[in-house]
């Protein structure tokens, strides 16, 4: 092989090791990000509140929040009536 085609083999050997390191990488990096949310967990359910005062913190806070809890959104919480057997003004 002439001299230039071996330097041009070796250069292109060069790039697919270094394109495969690189995908390694990404896929490395990508496995780590996804697994990351069992390693580093955060609390998710932690009002003080229980009974009435936590469905007025849903229901006055943030939309989101509700929609999360409850899997409804804020104005349809609001359209609820409770029911006349229902006391939630009493604790236990």
């Amino acid at each position: 092989m002439p001299r230039n085609t071996q330097i041009m083999h070796s250069w292109r050997q060069k790039l697919v090791l270094l394109s495969v390191v690189s995908m390694l990488q990404a896929v490395w990096l990508a496995i780590t990000l996804y697994a990351s949310q069992w390693y580093w967990k955060q609390p998710y359910h932690t009002s003080a509140l229980t009974g009435a005062a936590w469905v007025n913190e849903l229901v006055y806070g943030h939309p989101e929040r509700i929609r999360n809890c409850l899997g409804m959104s804020q104005t349809a919480a609001l359209k609820l009536e409770p029911s006349p057997q229902a006391d939630f003004s009493s604790t236990r």
